[in-house]
């Protein structure tokens, strides 16, 4: 990560300090959040194997909306003790308007 031309954030002033710890916890909100989802689904036995940022939703345009997990076409039912041992490979796709 690069400040620019404040390399040390000590030498950053306080407004530009405070706005880049603002989009750091920012971001660390949203992390959690998706790995708070993805525990949620193993402790229901379910293997989320395609988590990427495109795979969640804002709830709403607030600035501080919850994340809602959509896709769950390469997820699997895992009985406890089972293990998953098949691959799994996407296919991409791209289309060009």
């Amino acid at each position: 990560m690069t400040l620019g031309k404040y390399e040390n954030l000590c030498n950053a002033p306080r407004a530009e300090t405070t706005k880049l710890f603002g989009v750091l916890a920012e971001a660390a909100r949203l992390v959690r959040e998706i790995l708070r989802t993805v525990a949620q689904c193993h402790s229901r036995n379910v293997i989320v194997r395609d988590v990427k940022p495109d795979n969640f939703l804002f709830l709403n345009s607030n600035e501080h909306s919850g994340l809602r997990a959509i896709d769950f076409g390469l997820a699997e039912y895992c009985e406890p003790g089972q293990y998953l041992t098949d691959k799994v490979t996407a296919v991409c796709v791209e289309t060009f308007f």
